[in-house]
């Protein structure tokens, strides 16, 4: 078995043409957009702003077997006061010896930089499809979720890692009762109560007015999320980016603005 740089156009497609392979077997995993992905591999992403990266495909005579990608997040690193390098873009056949040597690949490329921690997987931000899969198999991932089988968890943890945080996904489910069925009573109750009171509303996006709008959904991002222990501010490009994906299927009357005294 042989672990090497993903250096040119030929090891790309093969990166990215690995999971397909790899989950033809599994109606639930959903591929990831080519294009987006293709931009990782050729360092066109705003990521590169502040990080550095590599990415790494295992071959055994001649097949692949594995791929890793791991990277360095200068910004989130700064903010956050500490020397922590992320791995993503994980998927490996079920061979122990695979998932070791891209691992250890990871932690050298990471040790040669300075850093002291390793987490993930992501790839390469919290929001890029996080975590491994330690439940509901049969279900498709939600948007931005991982989907992995559960023998990648199996050997994380035979192999002693331990566990960073739990991140969790919510399936809701409309009732008889209507759209807020699903939701407590107390909420509902709460509901009703500012639904009547005029110094609050809802209003759709107005996507004719692109940039003020994401000007508004920036700063409510960072704002929200800044009581996360390990938050750290996502920046203008990276957020830009993650909006951009979404454009092709993004519709005014699904994204709701809250207002308070207008």
């Amino acid at each position: 078995m042989h672990v090497s740089r993903v250096l040119t156009q030929a090891d790309r497609r093969a990166f990215l043409s690995f999971p397909y392979k790899l989950y033809s077997g599994d109606p639930n995993w959903i591929p990831r957009l080519w294009p987006d992905q293709m931009a990782w591999l050729q360092r066109r992403n705003s990521f590169f702003d502040q990080g550095d990266a590599d990415w790494f495909i295992a071959r055994r005579n001649g097949e692949v077997v594995g791929t890793i990608g791991v990277a360095v997040d200068h910004h989130a690193n700064h903010h956050l006061q500490r020397k922590w390098g992320v791995f993503g873009f994980l998927e490996f056949v079920e061979d122990k010896a695979v998932f070791a040597a891209l691992v250890e690949r990871a932690q050298a490329w990471l040790r040669m930089r300075g850093m002291t921690h390793m987490l993930g997987p992501q790839s390469f931000s919290a929001n890029d499809f996080p975590g491994l899969l330690v439940g509901r198999y049969d279900v498709p991932a939600a948007l931005y979720e991982g989907h992995s089988p559960p023998y990648y968890l199996a050997f994380a943890e035979e192999s002693g890692w331990q566990k960073y945080q739990d991140s969790l996904a919510y399936r809701a489910v409309r009732s008889a009762e209507g759209e807020g069925g699903f939701m407590p009573e107390r909420i509902r109750r709460l509901a009703r109560r500012i639904v009547d009171n005029p110094r609050y509303g809802i209003r759709h996006a107005d996507l004719s007015h692109f940039e003020s709008e994401f000007q508004h959904v920036l700063r409510l991002y960072n704002r929200s999320l800044s009581t996360l222990f390990d938050f750290a501010p996502i920046t203008d490009g990276e957020f830009r980016k993650l909006v951009e994906e979404l454009m092709p299927v993004l519709d005014e009357e699904m994204v709701l603005f809250a207002l308070a005294d207008g």
